[in-house]
């Protein structure tokens, strides 16, 4: 069998693995090919590049990049491909991504092979536009609430079938576009097992970092008020005034300006001494970090799933998570502690509880790694296997 999974994004991020989407598609792939499925990932690419690595292809298409047309332009310039792959009887299925199929739906009306799109969440527009200042981006705002919403709901009404990553993002879909529950199939993302264990030692990063404090806590991700990192700063803030040693590390922070804001907030509060910021850390580096810290952080106020919740799990940590969508199917009391988002007291609280008490720490992460282990890309995997079989006898 052979499929594609089309992606809106530079392949090139996919390599690398630089966000949860490129992420979700490079795992996929290659549990799908470790299945004996025959995949290729289509997305844009600088110049033409094709690369083949086994059962997996990365198929780098030209973009010409005008960005007024944005993911509409992808959406076309990957229906041209795919056109000409079904015409040669080279794929079986297509998994699209976010946008990536609406002209292919659109012009494709009896599609000929099981196609589907994969829902990777679907956030708040006014909430995803908000600054760390809480000021409202107005101009992608409009886009977001009106053109691009108009964009989805033509493309998951045009889909023959949807992937959810959550039971969440299911009824987001329901309750947003009013799409049919029967269109709709939920399989969580997996986790790699390989990568992102309780065997990693975090021991020489720490020393590297220069971290001497008794606790450390980490954040991955994006510096964006979605993810509540401004709320996590205040709240070391007033952590730092009962417990001093203790330290945070904000690992990521994709976007300049935000990497920015952050900073100006932390010399701004005088939390340069206990505030690190980590920028360009790759993938395959950050199960050091996890293995480093005492306590994982996800404060977001808005999360569809939650990668970093089961990484930081998958090695063993406690989680401390906002009680926002598909965060709270992963992560319970059980595991770590929910939170109420952007409560920075509650916030405050939790990261007290867990630093006084490493008993509860060590008993939370063994804990967290169990859990994490019922989440594989294998599973992933055979799921979306399953999702195609029904498509293709007409059962959904």
């Amino acid at each position: 069998m052979n499929m594609s999974l089309c992606y809106y994004g530079d392949v090139h991020r996919i390599l690398a693995r630089q966000d949860g989407v490129s992420n979700h598609i490079f795992e996929l792939s290659q549990a799908l090919s470790k299945l004996g499925i025959k995949v290729t990932i289509i997305g844009m690419s600088r110049s033409r590049l094709e690369l083949n690595l086994g059962n997996l292809s990365i198929l780098g298409v030209p973009n010409i990049n005008v960005r007024v047309l944005g993911v509409l332009q992808t959406s076309y310039i990957i229906y041209k491909s795919l056109q000409e792959m079904i015409r040669r009887n080279s794929i079986d299925a297509i998994q699209f991504h976010g946008l990536t199929g609406l002209v292919t739906y659109f012009r494709m009306r009896k599609l000929p092979i099981p196609m589907w799109t994969k829902c990777h969440g679907i956030n708040d527009p006014y909430i995803a536009n908000l600054d760390l200042h809480g000021n409202l981006k107005t101009e992608s705002f409009i886009i977001d609430s009106t053109l691009s919403k108009m964009a989805n709901l033509l493309n998951y009404k045009l889909s023959p079938h949807i992937i959810a990553n959550s039971k969440n993002t299911k009824q987001k879909l329901i309750d947003n576009y009013n799409i049919d529950s029967q269109k709709i199939s939920v399989v969580y993302n997996g986790v790699n097992h390989e990568l992102f264990n309780t065997k990693i030692s975090g021991n020489n990063l720490r020393r590297k970092l220069g971290l001497k404090t008794s606790t450390v806590l980490l954040f991955v991700g994006d510096f964006s008020l979605l993810k509540g990192v401004p709320y996590l700063i205040f709240s070391i803030k007033k952590v730092i005034k009962e417990l001093p040693n203790v330290s945070l590390l904000l690992v990521g922070g994709y976007n300049k300006v935000s990497r920015m804001n952050v900073r100006k907030l932390i010399s701004k509060l005088y939390l340069t001494t206990h505030v690190k910021v980590i920028e360009d850390v790759s993938h395959r580096e950050l199960p050091q970090y996890y293995a480093l810290a005492d306590v994982c952080i996800v404060p977001s106020l808005s999360e569809s799933f939650g990668n970093v919740a089961l990484e930081a799990m998958a090695c063993g940590k406690p989680v401390i998570a906002s009680k926002v969508g598909g965060l709270t199917e992963i992560v319970n009391e059980e595991v770590g502690i929910t939170v109420e988002p952007g409560c920075i007291k509650c916030l405050t609280q939790a990261i007290l509880t867990l630093s006084k008490n490493e008993e509860l720490r060590q008993e939370l992460g063994r804990k967290a790694a169990n859990h994490a282990r019922k989440f594989s890309w294998d599973e992933t995997a055979q799921k979306t296997l399953d999702v195609f079989k029904k498509l293709k006898s007409n059962e959904v």
